[in-house]
């Protein structure tokens, strides 16, 4: 094993540790639904404090995420910090977009520059936990896509699975 492959061993060894309970890492091909359901279940443990991180492609999951929390639950202060992180590839540094959006039913710093205050009442719908069977699964929160449409469909539109259409020119 060379040098360089002992150096990227330990470097995904050192990442592979797993934060706090109260801190969620969204991915970008998580469904939001899951992680909607962790963190209703992290403030009913008694928990008031729930951080999101998101980087690269996965910050308008974990915007999206905390924009539907704040409407799902009520009294929850809002910390936004962005930052870059550095990952040193084999030949080069990445820099790579970082976003920590801190949730809690605490009020927080209120002079911070990214401090939001906790939304109006009349804007906030309790939470409902999505019970697979009984009621179908609300579009905004996660589901898979829907099949169909003008060019979704399975046969026809751009690209379909016609395949190779012989033209007859006989009637020339």
């Amino acid at each position: 094993m060379s040098a360089q492959d002992k150096k990227g061993e330990g470097r995904r060894e050192e990442h592979k540790g797993k934060g706090p309970d109260n801190e969620i890492r969204v991915r970008a091909s998580t469904y939001t639904r899951t992680y909607l359901a962790y963190i209703a279940r992290l403030f009913q443990e008694s928990y008031d404090k729930v951080v999101i991180r998101g980087t690269g492609f996965a910050i308008p999951r974990a915007v999206a995420l905390a924009m539907l929390v704040r409407r799902r639950f009520k009294g929850l202060h809002q910390i936004v910090e962005v930052g870059v992180n550095d990952f040193d590839d084999r030949d080069f540094t990445r820099k790579v977009g970082l976003i920590t959006i801190t949730l809690s039913k605490e009020p927080l710093d209120k002079n911070h520059i990214g401090y939001d205050a906790p939304l109006p009442d009349s804007e906030v719908t309790e939470y409902q936990p999505y019970v697979p069977g009984t009621t179908p699964a609300p579009r905004g929160d996660g589901a898979p896509p829907r099949r169909g449409g003008p060019r979704g469909g399975r046969v026809g539109g751009r690209g379909g699975r016609g395949g190779f259409r012989a033209v007859s020119y006989t009637h020339l």
